[in-house]
């Protein structure tokens, strides 16, 4: 087999569409959770700077976020 952008394991070409589909969303995903992760760390940071932040509870945020 040579190298192709999409591999059909079954002879159905509808699978075409259903790779495709899941990977928009899972680019969507992606692109969600990298926003969330900047806003919550320039949210953060200026709470940390401000004194506004216990350290603890910032740890314990982003350990939770993490996981």
């Amino acid at each position: 087999m040579s190298p192709a952008w999409i591999m059909l394991m079954w002879g159905d070409p509808r699978g075409v569409v259903a790779a495709l589909d899941a990977s928009r969303r899972i680019c969507q995903a992606i692109r969600q959770n990298l926003f969330l992760a900047f806003a919550y760390t320039a949210v953060g940071l200026q709470l940390a700077a401000m004194g506004l932040l216990n350290p603890m509870l910032a740890g314990a945020a982003m350990a939770s976020a993490s996981a």
